[in-house]
C-alpha cells in the first residue's frame, strides 16, 4: 500500500471515489437532489480538467487499486477569503467510503503536506462545509487550527465552511 502522484489511467477510480465519497458523507447535509444528479462522467470530466493543476496524488493497495486520493497546490480565491499567510491550500481529499477509518486518509494528508513543503510551501489552508462532522474532526486530528467560516454556494444553497490551517514546518 502507497501514495504516489497519479497518472491520467488513475482518474476513473478517482471520479468514482469523490461521487460515491459524496453521496455518503453529505447524505442530509447536501439536498438529495442534488445528490442524486451527481455521476461518474461528468465528475471525471471535472477532474480530467484540472488535472496537471497542482499535485494530485493516489492511494492504492497491493493490488494497485486506488482506494483514495488527494488534490492540493496553489491557493484559490485568496482575495475573498483572507488568511493571505496561507499559500497553498488542500483542494480535495477522498477515501472509498467502504475503507474509511483505515488510515488511507492520514497517509493522504501526510503525503500532501510533505510534498506542499518540498515545492516551499509553509502554510496550507482547507475548506470543509461545517455539517460534515467526521470530516471537521479528521482535520483537527490532523493537527488544524480553526481559521474561520465562510459561505459557499451549491445548486444555488447556501453552505458554511470552515477553514483550516496548518504550519507545514
Amino acid at each position: 500500500m502507497s501514495v504516489r502522484y497519479a497518472k491520467l489511467e488513475d482518474l476513473k477510480a478517482t471520479a468514482k471515489i469523490n461521487v460515491d465519497g459524496w453521496k455518503a458523507a453529505y447524505k442530509g447535509i447536501i439536498t438529495d437532489d442534488y445528490l442524486s444528479l451527481l455521476n461518474y462522467e461528468t465528475v471525471l470530466k471535472r477532474i480530467e480538467d484540472r488535472f496537471g493543476n497542482g499535485l494530485f496524488f493516489v492511494y492504492e493497495n497491493k493490488a494497485e487499486e486506488i482506494l483514495g486520493y488527494c488534490w492540493c497546490g496553489e491557493r484559490k480565491d485568496v482575495a475573498d477569503e483572507g488568511f493571505g499567510e496561507y499559500d497553498c491550500e488542500l483542494y480535495a481529499i477522498y477515501v472509498r467510503p467502504d475503507c474509511i477509518s483505515q488510515g488511507i486518509g492520514k497517509e493522504l494528508f501526510r503525503f500532501a503536506i510533505k510534498e506542499l513543503k518540498a515545492t516551499g510551501n509553509s502554510k496550507m489552508i482547507l475548506w470543509c462545509l461545517e455539517d460534515n462532522a467526521p470530516s471537521i474532526e479528521f482535520y483537527i486530528k490532523m493537527g488544524g487550527k480553526l481559521l474561520g467560516t465562510k459561505e459557499h454556494t451549491i445548486s444555488g444553497k447556501l453552505y458554511n465552511e470552515s477553514g483550516f490551517g496548518y504550519e507545514l514546518g
